[in-house]
């Protein structure tokens, strides 16, 4: 409806009907500035009822404008009185203060109304609130800003999986490449075995070039389990106080072989006095294993790679250093990531994954430690510094040295193995080594072995093909009087797995493929 003040003339009907349908505010004053009428929307911008006669000012007076039609006008300026002086309409946008103290922006129209002879009798204004209107096209902006957030996360994710399958891709491939190298080295010297004599030259070398390559694929897998373990959190430490001392020469000795084969020099310094350390041996050694092998794989042949063990404040420090291909400075913390490598090309003659970094990183961070790479460049050399806190225990109680281990005893050892040649070549270096061996291939048969000859030892495949390795522990333990020591031999190395074993009364737990050397070790520790 429209607001008129009582005794004004009103309009036409018809124009009552069209500014009370209008969905925007209208008023109309009279020259001197008094309301003669105005509809419902704009008692609602106002937010409050005016009285007939009132001057629009009271109303509008805190109508601030910001501009019309592009231009700043001043702050005192009011749009309405403006017209109704100048005569002239106006358009722009104004800021409105309502009693209540909200705010709203609004675009203004005003006309200046005039009779027939061209005499001002009055304005009429128009005026739409936009504050919806821009907050819907804030909304919309916002929908946007999240709708490209939402494709360019899309995307993101999407190039991390291509990223992620192309990474999947190119390991298996280098998995593949890596696999093929040693073992076609060993089918070769397996040719050249078969076809030369033992006391031919060619002979020796072929023998050493299986054991190189058998080492390499041992490690391999050993590297791949570990990163398997250590992406789920499955590594688990078996700390004692040990002399760090001695780890670092177990760990140098065991690859020393390898050193010598390439004729690099290997220089080792250890301090006078115990270091003491808590950590797991095993895995100590395998944190230099690796650091000694990547120096020898970036060294050339004749290099020269140096061992050095102190003690810095409160912590133990190994420094390995190499004269080889050195590290560009931004590689140094990269070469840490998974499946990654210094000099690929340079790497490729040595082969490798690019994961035994990744694995001594991980194992020297459990135990509380840290490690890193420094080097001047390319081509001139790298040194990996590993630190790992000392022991509370400043020195480990004194100990009587052991007694010198007794010569090699001959032992009644039965192998129950269903893989043939895996079989025989156990079967073959146990008897190398002085010890009567008996054998079976599947668990039924070693069974009835083991009653019929009484072995001290019994070597048990987990995989059989008829009953499993944990029901022949069972059934030999329940045979009565049974005193043979049983060691399980297989390819899951697990705490589950060695639980399990250890539950079916296996006393040793070993990991496929069999070192002949450490196995010969295992059998002297059972006896």
């Amino acid at each position: 409806m429209i607001r008129r003040p009582m005794g004004d003339p009103a309009p036409s009907q018809q124009l009552d009907r069209v500014l009370s349908a209008l969905p925007v505010a209208v008023y109309v004053c009279a020259p001197d500035g008094a309301l003669r009428f105005w509809n419902g929307r704009a008692v609602e911008l106002w937010g409050r009822e005016p009285s007939p006669g009132d001057p629009q000012e009271r109303f509008c007076g805190s109508f601030r404008l910001l501009h019309l039609d592009g231009r700043p006008m001043p702050h005192a300026s009011c749009p309405m009185a403006d017209a109704l002086r100048t005569g002239e309409s106006t358009r722009g946008e104004v800021q409105i203060e309502r009693p209540d103290g909200s705010r709203l922006t609004a675009s203004v129209q005003i006309t200046p109304l005039r009779d027939r002879h061209g005499a001002l009798t009055g304005a009429v204004n128009v005026f739409q609130d936009i504050t919806a209107e821009q907050q819907a096209q804030a909304a919309i902006q916002l929908h946007l800003q999240r709708e490209r957030a939402a494709r360019a996360e899309a995307d993101a994710a999407r190039a991390e999986a291509e990223r992620a399958s192309q990474a999947k891709d190119e390991f298996l491939a280098m998995l593949a490449h890596e696999l093929r190298n040693p073992l076609g080295v060993v089918a070769t010297a397996i040719a050249v075995i078969e076809s030369a004599s033992p006391d031919d030259a060619r002979y020796e070398r072929a023998r050493r070039a299986i054991r190189r390559q058998t080492e390499h694929l041992s490690r391999m897998l050993d590297d791949l389990l570990d990163v398997a373990r250590i992406t789920k959190g499955r590594i688990q430490l078996h700390r004692t106080d040990l002399d760090l001392r001695a780890i670092v020469e177990l760990g140098v000795d065991s690859e020393r072989h390898r050193l010598e084969e390439r004729r690099q020099r290997l220089t080792l310094s250890v301090p006078p006095q115990p270091v003491i350390v808590s950590g797991d041996s095993v895995r100590l050694q395998q944190v230099l294993g690796n650091l000694l092998n990547n120096a020898s794989k970036y060294s050339s042949p004749g290099g020269e790679i140096a061992v050095v063990l102190d003690v810095e404040g409160d912590r133990a420090v190994v420094r390995v250093r190499d004269d080889g291909a050195g590290i560009a400075s931004d590689r140094l913390e990269w070469i840490f990531e998974l499946f990654t490598q210094a000099n690929p090309t340079f790497a490729r003659t040595e082969g490798g994954l690019g994961i035994g970094l990744t694995v001594a990183r991980r194992l020297v961070e459990l135990h509380g430690g840290r490690i890193r790479a420094a080097s001047d460049g390319v081509d001139r050399g790298a040194e990996f510094l590993m630190e790992i806190p000392l022991a509370r225990r400043a020195v480990l109680e004194t100990r009587a040295a052991p007694a010198a281990a007794p010569p090699v005893a001959s032992r009644r050892v039965l192998v129950i193995e269903d893989h043939d040649d895996g079989r025989e070549m156990l079967v073959t270096a146990l008897r190398l080594f002085g010890h009567e061996v008996f054998e079976a291939a599947t668990g039924r048969e070693g069974i009835e072995q083991a009653e019929r000859h009484g072995p001290d030892v019994v070597l048990v495949d987990i995989g059989l093909p008829d009953i499993q390795g944990y029901d022949v522990a069972r059934a030999l333990r329940r045979s009565g009087g049974s005193t043979a020591r049983i060691v399980a031999l297989t390819g899951y190395g697990g705490p589950a797995d060695r639980e399990r074993s250890a539950e079916a009364g296996f006393d040793a737990h070993l990991l496929k493929p069999i070192d002949p050397i450490r196995l010969v070790g295992v059998l002297e520790d059972l006896g």
